[in-house]
């Protein structure tokens, strides 16, 4: 569903994009209660989903996937640990067991789209806690 979305993206009206959400919701939705993906699934997906569209339709405050605003809160939100612990466990990773490595990894899978969505969303200057994610982003692994 996705690469349709992104296919048709550019020639979708406003008033489609309250549609195409709405089916993208159903679907995720559906796709979690199924047991196919997770609730970090869901976030990574939408995280990547809305990164890419916004390189080629214009932002869409009623639709979440096109609010770069919203989908920055959706990044805070869901990374999995406060960014003071996640530069302090960064310094020593390689030492660190699996399931805190693992953490270290999903915010940066998360990152890699959300910075470029908080950057659409903020310009340049990031407030905070949006600025310390981005200069604890290198040091993930």
């Amino acid at each position: 569903m996705t690469a349709d979305i992104m296919h048709d993206a550019a020639g979708l009206s406003r008033e489609d994009w309250t549609l195409v959400a709405r089916a993208y919701d159903y679907a995720v939705d559906t796709a979690i209660a199924a047991g196919d993906f997770d609730h970090r699934e869901k976030t990574y997906r939408a995280l990547h989903l809305s990164s890419d569209l916004l390189g080629q339709v214009p932002p869409n405050p009623d639709v979440e996937l096109l609010d770069p605003h919203r989908m920055t809160d959706v990044l805070i939100r869901e990374l999995p640990m406060p960014v003071e612990q996640a530069r302090a466990l960064a310094k020593r990773w390689m030492t660190l067991e699996r399931s805190e490595i693992l953490r270290l990894r999903i915010a940066k899978d998360f990152l890699r789209p959300g910075l470029k969505l908080a950057h659409r969303a903020y310009g340049e200057q990031l407030p905070e806690p949006l600025k310390s994610w981005e200069d604890v982003f290198p040091s993930l692994p």
